[in-house]
């Protein structure tokens, strides 16, 4: 992670751990009081969730690009 504050939250996807592939920025800000617990719990969860999926595919994509 390169960034963690409360603007924003990043991080770079490495290839053998030291060749950058890609970035992922995730902004964020205040909100009008739309947003209920129930939508925050399941945001939150989406994230977990595609945290664990990124190695899985990520690597795949990879390959796709560099062969065609």
């Amino acid at each position: 992670m390169t960034r963690f504050d409360d603007e924003a939250f990043d991080f770079d996807l490495l290839l053998a751990g030291r060749i950058k592939i890609g970035h992922l920025l995730h902004r964020y800000g205040p909100a009008a009081n739309l947003i209920s617990e129930d939508f925050i719990r399941a945001w939150v969860l989406h994230n977990i969730e595609e945290s664990g999926e990124t190695e899985k595919f990520v690597p795949k994509q990879f390959e796709q690009a560099r062969h065609g």
